[in-house]
Formats: structure tokens, C-alpha cells, sequence
């Protein structure tokens, strides 16, 4: 069954997800900067990242205070993996989780403005990547050499890594969430300058 389409001002999904207190799957398509080398990039400034990512949202709320929620899936990994659970988590080095919600609030050092984070446990994560001035889709193979290397979490110790990625609010287009497919007002045009092919034939992994 296709999911209800509904339209939602970037303040109406802020107050939406602050109503998320327990592990809910969601399904999220962002737009960003790619952050591609700058050296010698024939595309600098020209290109826009389109991420649709899937996984849980709020998952972390009923956990315990032993352990960080993070640490806790990690090492329930680990245990799946028949090793032991003595994964420690460092501290967080920016922003503030909202406690009972899956935001996270940051106010970047120089700007004053806060920030909201969405935090999710990435299940699946597929990325295109446009053109800006022509909207027209850009095969990552040609970007490869500006793209920057994306390091594996080793203190995990794991085969399956444990994925978050914090997305900020500003950045999400769409959240499928519950049967309901929200469009965020201020990304309506900019979703449909881009065609975006079915995941898994013309797309990448992160």
C-alpha cells in the first residue's frame, strides 16, 4: 500500500519528531553537499548529493544508564559475532541529545542559530548525485576522484558496523514515517529538478 502524501513545513517536522519517543523506522531523502576535493574538480560547486537513507529513529530512548545506547547496539553486535561485549562509547564531541525525542541540538561556535539534528540508525543508505544548474543526475564513477575515502569505525571490532548518521533538519526533503510520506514545503522544488532512479540498479552505497 503506497503511503499518504502529506505536506509539511520544516518547523511543523521539527515539532513532529520531538513527539518520537520510542524506536520507530523511517525512511529519510536529504539533500546536501557532496563535499568533494576541490583540487582539480572540473564539478566544484556544482554538484548537490541526494541521500534516500532507511533505519530507527528514537531507538536509543529506552535505554539503560549503564551504558550509552550506542554502546549497548554495538556490543549487542559484537555478542552476535561471538565476541565480548566491552565496546565503550567516547563522548559525543558536538551537540546535545534531546532527551526523550531523537534530535540532536547544536549551536555551531561563531553562528548563534541552533541547529537540529535528526540522529538515525542507518539500516540502508543509497546516493545520487546532480547536477545544480542542469538537475541532470551525475554518475558517481565520474566523481570518484573527488570523492573523499570513508573510514571504517575499527574501535567497533565488529563485521556489521553499527551506522548513525545525524541528518540535519534543514537538509531533509522527505520522511516516510508510519504510512506517511512527508514533503518538506521547502524542498518541493528542489526534489523536482531530479529524477531519481530505483535504488539498487543506478545508485551507490555509502
Amino acid at each position: 500500500m503506497a503511503p499518504t502524501q502529506k505536506l509539511l513545513r520544516r518547523a511543523g517536522l521539527l515539532k513532529l519528531l520531538r513527539t518520537i519517543n520510542s524506536a520507530t523506522p523511517v525512511g529519510i531523502t536529504s539533500l546536501t553537499d557532496p563535499g568533494l576535493r576541490k583540487t582539480g574538480n572540473p564539478f566544484r560547486g556544482n554538484v548537490v548529493k541526494l541521500t534516500r537513507a532507511s533505519g530507527l529513529i528514537g531507538w536509543g530512548n529506552s535505554a539503560g544508564e549503564s551504558q550509552s545506547p550506542y554502546a549497548q547496539s554495538v556490543n549487542r553486535q559484537r555478542l552476535r559475532e561471538n565476541k565480548l561485549a566491552d565496546f565503550k562509547a567516547k563522548p559525543r564531541t558536538w551537540g546535545t541529545r534531546l532527551k526523550g525525542t531523537p534530535l540532536v541540538e547544536h549551536v555551531p561556535e561563531g553562528v548563534g542559530n541552533v541547529l537540529y539534528y535528526l540522529e538515525l540508525k542507518r539500516q540502508s543508505d543509497w546516493q545520487f548525485f546532480f547536477r545544480i544548474d542542469t538537475g541532470e543526475r551525475i554518475d558517481r564513477r565520474e566523481l570518484e576522484p573527488w570523492i573523499p575515502a570513508r573510514h571504517k569505525n575499527h574501535r567497533q571490532g565488529v563485521q556489521t558496523e553499527i551506522t548513525l548518521r545525524d541528518y540535519r533538519l534543514d537538509h531533509i526533503a522527505e520522511l516516510r514515517m508510519g504510512g506517511e510520506q512527508y514533503q518538506i514545503s521547502e524542498h518541493i522544488a528542489d526534489l523536482s529538478r531530479f529524477e531519481v532512479p530505483t535504488p539498487g540498479r543506478a545508485a551507490a552505497r555509502d
